[in-house]
């Protein structure tokens, strides 16, 4: 677990229903103390709250994504298979010696998740290399570097475990996502399937590393 002071300050203000993330971000005077940013890795208790983070993830991409490319509605249609799928998933990786989930926090309200696995190539190099699930900060909150320090942390996990690629799919229409892909230091390499494009890069790149 890591913990930073965030530079700006945000205001809590709860929800009215429950079982949400419980604050959104308000501009607060100078000289208050600043919120402290906390990423840690999910346990097993954690699961109700991932279910609420990756829908709100979901939530977020169909409404940027959409808003630019309505034709990828059908492709982006949410069913039951498909939440049993991720939730079987998430048990999966929160349990995994391969895999980590990782949550970010912000004065002990939850405002983000990442997730990352090891996987293997057959026949191709690199041979093991990470594989990036989610890397997702609730809107209220982006533009305070939290994401860059969840990847920071998913690259050490990945260093230490001497993986030294890694990479993940985006959507091509999703064009916010792949430029701050790029100025971490990914690389695209082409359509991997459909309208997702596959992006990489070494952990010992420029920027955010394995250190």
């Amino acid at each position: 677990m890591v913990t930073f002071r965030l530079r700006s300050h945000i205001q809590r203000t709860p929800f009215l229903r429950p079982n949400r993330l419980s604050c959104v971000g308000k501009r607060i005077p100078s000289g208050s103390r600043a919120p402290m940013l906390t990423i840690r890795r999910a346990r097993w208790a954690d699961l109700p709250l991932l279910d609420t983070l990756e829908k709100e993830f979901d939530r977020d991409l169909r409404h940027i994504v959409l808003k630019q490319t309505p034709r990828l509605k059908m492709y982006l249609r949410r069913t039951p298979e498909l939440n049993r799928i991720i939730a079987k998933r998430f048990r999966k990786r929160v349990r995994s010696k391969k895999a980590i989930v990782l949550i970010a926090e912000v004065d002990s309200t939850a405002v983000g998740f990442s997730t990352i696995s090891i996987e293997t190539n057959r026949g191709l190099l690199p041979r093991r290399f990470g594989h990036i699930g989610y890397l997702f900060v609730s809107r209220q909150y982006r533009g305070q570097r939290i994401s860059s320090r969840m990847l920071k942390e998913l690259l050490s996990w990945l260093g230490k475990r001497r993986i030294r690629h890694v990479g993940l799919s985006v959507l091509a229409d999703h064009r916010r996502a792949r430029a701050i892909y790029k100025k971490w230091g990914f690389r695209e390499h082409g359509f991997s399937c459909g309208d997702c494009i596959e992006i990489s890069r070494s952990c010992a790149a420029s920027g955010t590393g394995c250190a």
